[in-house]
């Protein structure tokens, strides 16, 4: 990650980031409760869970966002939601995969 520091481009730390983004959090909120409960890796995790649930960003996409090596690490932020689960239970089927199979051709 780049940052401009005195004008200047410059590569910081993940540990730099991390206190960045903790300073913002504290920033943010007065209740000292929710102020702990927030890291970076919670804004990473839903981050990655909102890409994947609302925008319907492929998971091997986000394995690469991510920079993991295996698709097994990226699984672990792709909780499915309910809604989506719903819309897939509704509209997948084996007849509408069919249908639309016999429409292209």
């Amino acid at each position: 990650m780049l940052y401009l520091l005195a004008g200047q481009y410059k590569r910081i730390s993940n540990r730099t980031v991390q206190t960045i983004v903790k300073t913002e959090f504290l920033n943010m909120s007065d209740d000292k409760d929710k102020k702990s409960k927030y890291h970076t890796h919670s804004l990473r995790h839903t981050g990655a869970s909102l890409l994947y649930n609302e925008k319907d960003i492929n998971i091997f996409i986000l394995k690469r966002i991510l920079g993991h090596e295996c698709l097994e690490a990226t699984q672990i932020y792709t909780h499915i939601s309910d809604k989506k689960l719903k819309y897939i239970m509704e509209n997948c089927t084996i007849s509408s995969i069919i249908e639309q199979s016999e429409r292209r051709t």
